[in-house]
């Protein structure tokens, strides 16, 4: 109705192309952290509230901010991070949706620290729900207005945020098939399913791709003098010491800017044990000295203690390059390799290139039909779109249709079987 209070059907329409957007980044880059600002962004424009946070919950017990953003469209510094958990962790344990007009009156919660603390006037707080299990809460408060959320506004937020609670069990789903619980990497498996992809795809385009192997040095010692428990805390903090020095250009694992990029910058892995593994793309042979270098000395500052005893880490590192070094993964799998056992000879701690001579690449075989449709104009661009339209991650049953139209297109066949 003209003047009703809500949510206009374009911004309602934003929102869902805002949550679509994040799902499809979700799917991309296996990250959580995308899909929740794309949600806590369009609940804080559908709120009109000053910041949202998304809470989630141990087992309905306590509760722990994962992520929160701000008005401004930014993430929350640490100071801004205070979130009522008297307010959030009701909803998810109560599976009820709470929205106060006004904290500081209501019977409920004006009394609660956290309310008096934060001065907290209008809140909403919505359980995220998957098959009727909570997981946590979206969270959304301003400490100035009072009777913020209307209905319309309450309404959309909760689709979103069914929206984010499907993606929160998705993407924890994906973590336990592909993250190692330990220290947060890769899987060797997944990650040598993303060594192979992205191989092809700098052969295919023209770029370079480079690998970095490394290990803690004298690990078995740690274990033994000092036992598992000891070496488990080293290897995790071998892990942050690797994310905390190449966090200024993401190339460890998860993205740490907060803002989602088009495709991580690389991709972290446990070979296993205590051997590492990173792919850094679009890194050629300098690129990727000068990050080896940085990895070595970032561990080699590392300072650990363990039951008040010092413990030494520091880590021997080889890395190869594609296409300088080597012709194809396996390849660039066995010079970095190689690099690494050369470090371990030269004395440990540090980062050695592989010095192999430069290869020549391995030529992509070309069936004879694909090359006769290169020399026609249109032949070309056919190829050029089903070649993105293979990166794609489609159903199958779509693939096929459109690269089955593609290629009958190019040809002018009227029919086309596969």
């Amino acid at each position: 109705a003209p003047g009703a209070r809500g949510v206009s059907s374009p911004r309602l329409l934003a929102a869902f192309r805002a949550i679509l957007e994040g799902i499809r980044t979700l799917e991309r880059h296996g990250s959580l952290a995308p899909l929740l600002d794309y949600a806590l962004d369009a609940m804080i424009r559908h709120g009109g509230a000053r910041r949202g946070l998304v809470v989630l919950t141990d087992q309905g017990e306590s509760v722990r901010v994962e992520r929160g953003r701000h008005l401004e469209g930014r993430a929350l510094r640490s100071d801004e991070m205070q979130v009522s958990r008297t307010i959030a962790l009701k909803a998810a344990r109560e599976v009820r949706t709470i929205v106060l007009e006004d904290a500081t009156t209501d019977a409920e919660f004006s009394r609660a620290g956290s309310v008096v603390a934060l001065g907290i006037r209008s809140a909403l707080a919505i359980p995220l729900l998957v098959e009727g299990r909570s997981l946590g809460a979206i969270y959304l408060d301003d400490p100035q207005r009072v009777g913020l959320f209307g209905p319309d506004a309450v309404e959309a937020i909760e689709v979103l945020a069914g929206h984010a609670a499907l993606a929160i069990a998705h993407a924890r789903l994906v973590e336990r098939v592909t993250r190692d619980v330990l220290t947060g990497a890769y899987t060797h498996g997944f990650f040598q399913e993303q060594l192979q992809r992205s191989v092809a795809l700098a052969r295919r385009h023209g770029r370079n791709c480079s690998l970095v192997l490394l290990d803690v040095d004298n690990f078995k010692q740690v274990n033994d003098s000092h036992g598992h428990e000891c070496g488990n805390c080293v290897l995790q903090a071998f892990s942050e010491a690797l994310r905390g020095a190449l966090r200024e250009t993401d190339y460890v694992g998860q993205p740490h800017t907060g803002e989602p990029a088009p495709a991580e910058a690389a991709h972290f892995g446990r070979f296993g044990g205590d051997e590492f593994e990173i792919l850094l793309l679009e890194t050629g042979p300098e690129g990727l000295a000068a990050v080896g270098r940085k990895i070595a000395d970032a561990v080699h500052a590392l300072r650990f203690e363990h039951d008040g005893a010092a413990v030494t880490v520091t880590t021997s590192a080889g890395g190869a390059c594609f296409p300088a070094h080597a012709r194809n993964a396996e390849d660039l799998f066995r010079l970095a390799d190689e690099a690494l056992y050369q470090a371990k000879r030269a004395g440990r701690d540090r980062f050695i290139l592989s010095g192999a001579v430069p290869a020549k690449p391995e030529a992509e075989v070309v069936d004879p039909e694909v090359d006769a449709l290169l020399l026609t104009r249109e032949g070309r661009t056919a190829l050029g779109m089903l070649g993105r339209l293979l990166e794609q991650d489609s159903d199958i049953e779509t693939l096929l249709r459109r690269t089955l139209g593609l290629m009958a297109k190019a040809t002018g066949a009227e029919r086309g079987f596969l």
